[in-house]
């Protein structure tokens, strides 16, 4: 369960507002704000508390993190793998649009690096960025599960079957 301490609920409220390309600028070591500084200060630590066995960390936005998180924590990495149409549909389903602008450029720029694959066009609707993104986020987690034997990959269809069943085996 989330802590209920004061710290973590202003580390929460901070990171709520906190845009993404802030984010991406800290990631990227280029400038951090002081509202990302909050977070990173007065959010409460996960690992070494006495009341948990397991940490989960969950996020499908860890792509193009994943391999930087391993290599900071000491983590057992689940790679959740997700048919790229149904990420599509269910980003859709919570009115999200993907990114645009310098993190799209950024994205792009990673895209023609790592796979060769041609930048998309500023100006593409909002179908094609998401696209764009659901395949360079495939490709990313495709890249770190074959650099990393041991993570545990899994089938999001597979494990929607019986969740419990197919997580024990995974672990």
């Amino acid at each position: 369960a989330p802590s209920r301490s004061v710290r973590d609920r202003i580390a929460r409220r901070a990171d709520a507002g906190v845009r993404p390309e802030a984010k991406t600028a800290a990631r990227q070591g280029t400038h951090v704000t002081p509202r990302l500084r909050i977070v990173t200060r007065t959010a409460e630590p996960l690992v070494g508390r006495d009341d948990c066995t397991h940490v989960v960390v969950k996020s499908v936005n860890a792509a193009f993190a994943v391999e930087w998180i391993a290599a900071r924590f000491p983590v057992d990495v689940a790679v959740v793998l997700r048919h790229p149409l149904d990420v599509i549909a269910s980003w859709r389903d919570f009115g999200w649009s993907p990114p645009g602008g310098e993190l799209l450029a950024a994205i792009s720029a990673l895209a023609r690096e790592r796979w060769e694959v041609e930048p998309l066009s500023t100006d593409a609707d909002a179908l094609a960025r998401a696209a764009f993104l659901a395949g360079c986020m495939t490709a990313a987690f495709e890249d770190a599960l074959g650099a990393h034997p041991s993570w545990v990959r899994v089938q999001h269809e597979v494990v929607c079957l019986d969740p419990v069943a197919q997580l024990r085996v995974a672990a």
